[in-house]
């Protein structure tokens, strides 16, 4: 799976989460707690999902330094590659 394809993943499971707020697109430069305006129960609730997609664990303290979706994808790519 490539840096794309985890991005297109991101955006499928924050689309529900942010369609009452306005938002038009989401991008790789989209800022996750600025722009989508996500508070911690919905942060939680897209790492469960993103975790079972692609079977794995994002470690809770890794969203301080995630900013935008393609942060969390660089993230989840890391993650899947075996390194942290």
């Amino acid at each position: 799976m490539n840096h794309q394809d985890i991005v297109t993943e991101i955006i499928k499971v924050l689309t529900p989460l942010v369609k009452d707020k306005g938002v038009e697109q989401i991008t790789e430069d989209t800022e996750l707690t600025g722009e989508l305006a996500l508070d911690s129960m919905q942060v939680m609730n897209m790492l469960l999902e993103l975790e079972d997609a692609f079977d794995i664990s994002i470690p809770v303290n890794a969203m301080a330094d995630i900013k935008t979706v393609g942060d969390l994808a660089n993230q989840i790519e890391q993650l899947m590659s075996g390194h942290s």
